[in-house]
């Protein structure tokens, strides 16, 4: 056997999202080194094998995309290969064009994480580290120019900007961190931290019902973020499960607070709020069943003399949260609207049989989010000192778990410039007018290629058929020998020959590798990839 590699070498998880038989998005498989030896993983890019990277038991689940390369020792590595393989879409021709641009900041690749209304999630690679990023992919209006501000963009992509304006300002353990954004004419590439545990709506689905401390470790997080927001004047006005990521799918884990398309600063409002002497909200967002009865409001009365809502409308839906998380079902499911309808619901959890089996320091503490009077209900920062989290049996033990979660954070530096443009134009321009030329020779050299029983028909008509002008053209004269037809008497008329694309097929390899197809591993029951090899276990 061979010393470098441990009995219990690599760890593989698989999570399937659907019940479909053919997925639309493929299955995401995450590797975990578990010994003391590191491997060397190099990404499949477009052009071959990416530069290895070394990774250790130190790092989190890393996750695997089709043609990667696992090296365990000089000789032995493994390709990964997924029994089942998703066809991913082609990248948009402009898309791909404008990704060569910033290759040599972040590799694209064509692995999708997700689809949405106006944006593609894809996996992105950093080039000088190879750590992964997810990347939102945002295509603009075609009347956008470059000279346009980002402001005017964001009437072209929705909230991605607003998005972007919020969170380039903020650095916390559990709010989602912008790692870069890209700009270009026709698409907004927006680069941020990649979570390989799913959203906590999925994690609900694969758990079931969770204790009553697997709950309140997860709200305490959730509200650890939401004071973080409110104590830097941003409202996020969309809290869901749907909307919270788990950076690991192990208990314990991270989580981070995403999508801000709809979060608010005090800053967008600051002059009304003044003039009013109350800084109030009074857009109609959220989602049905996380909505606060204040916001619902607004459908019931007139904008311009509503009272709006405030901050504590994410207090709500903490609440609304934290009591899916106890009974596994969403507390509202038929979107109820009024005051009178929330009440008869929340009155209905007494019968419920989870909740009865909740102590009396979760329900105070979930009640308390969903007050009806918004001005009744807990800050985040009062939420927090509730004895749900701080009761002094169990304040240090909570403590403790909540910096395990976030062991693996590092704060990002902030007032950095986090926007690049990049004028696109003249390339995908130019990328366009070549495939056009190419189509058409394409066409050209399909359509006049001879065969020796009509070798004859094809000579006599090729001048009128290549030459548009209507003027008489003399018969071409025979070719010299050099170039005359091959022993077939074949003629072609192909393009000169492009070079070989040497980078393409560069061997990253120092020693000879035994090469295996990872997805033995992965099969049930668990194989061993070599006869008498313990290489990885599941």
């Amino acid at each position: 056997e061979d010393p470098h590699i441990s009995s219990h070498h690599l760890k593989i998880h698989c999570v399937v999202y659907g019940d479909e038989d053919i997925p639309e998005v493929a299955p995401m498989v995450y590797m975990k080194v578990l010994s003391m030896n590191s491997v060397l993983l190099r990404r499949k890019m477009r052009n071959g094998l990416g530069q290895p990277v070394t990774v250790t038991n130190r790092e989190g689940h890393v996750l695997l995309n089709r043609g990667d390369s696992v090296q365990l020792t000089h000789r032995i590595s493994m390709t990964f290969e997924p029994q089942l393989a998703i066809d991913e879409p082609e990248f948009d021709e402009r898309c791909q064009i404008e990704s060569t641009a910033f290759a040599d900041q972040y590799q694209l690749t064509d692995r999708i994480l997700g689809k949405g209304g106006y944006a593609t999630v894809y996996i992105a690679i950093k080039t000088h580290t190879g750590q992964q990023f997810a990347c939102k992919v945002i295509g603009q209006d075609e009347s956008f120019t470059c000279s346009r501000s980002m402001r005017s963009a964001a009437r072209n992509s929705g909230g991605a900007i607003r998005e972007v304006e919020v969170l380039k300002k903020l650095s916390h353990p559990n709010v989602i961190s912008l790692e870069k954004v890209i700009t270009t004419p026709f698409n907004i590439y927006v680069f941020q931290e990649l979570a390989t545990g799913g959203d906590l709506l999925s994690y609900m689905d694969k758990k079931g019902r969770l204790s009553e401390t697997q709950v309140a470790v997860i709200v305490k997080q959730l509200l650890e973020a939401v004071n973080y927001l409110h104590s830097h004047n941003v409202v996020h006005r969309d809290i869901k499960p749907e909307n919270i990521l788990m950076t690991s799918w192990k208990d314990g884990g991270r989580l981070v607070l995403n999508d801000f398309g709809h979060a608010k600063t005090f800053a967008d409002f600051e002059q009304a709020a003044n003039a009013a002497g109350v800084r109030r909200m009074h857009t109609m967002v959220g989602t049905v069943g996380y909505i606060a009865p204040e916001v619902t409001r607004q459908r019931r009365v007139d904008l311009e003399h509503s009272s709006g809502y405030s901050k504590a409308i994410d207090m709500w839906s903490v609440g609304c949260t934290a009591a899916a998380l106890i009974t596994n079902h969403p507390l509202f499911p038929d979107g109820s609207t009024t005051d009178e309808q929330c009440l008869a619901h929340i009155a209905s959890l007494e019968e419920n049989e989870d909740w009865q089996e909740l102590g009396h320091r979760g329900k105070t503490f979930i009640k308390g989010c969903l007050t009806i009077d918004e001005e009744q209900r807990p800050t985040a920062k009062q939420a927090l000192q509730m004895p749900w989290f701080t009761h002094p049996f169990y304040k240090a033990d909570f403590d403790a778990a909540y910096q395990h979660a976030i062991a693996d954070w590092q704060p990002k530096e902030l007032n950095v410039n986090l926007v690049e443009h990049i004028d696109t134009t003249e390339a995908v321009e130019r990328a366009q007018q070549e495939s056009r030329r190419s189509k058409h020779f394409n066409s050209v050299q399909a359509t006049f290629r001879s065969y020796p029983n009509v070798q004859h028909t094809a000579r006599k008509g090729r001048s009128d058929e290549l030459h548009a002008s209507p003027a008489r053209i003399p018969d071409t004269p025979s070719p010299p020998p050099q170039y005359r037809s091959s022993s077939e008497q074949q003629e072609t008329f192909d393009s000169i020959a492009h070079p070989p694309d040497m980078g393409r097929f560069r061997d990253f390899s120092v020693h000879p590798q035994e090469t295996f197809d990872l997805s033995q591993a992965m099969s049930l029951p668990p194989k061993i990839l070599k006869p008498g090899s313990n290489v990885a276990q599941r």
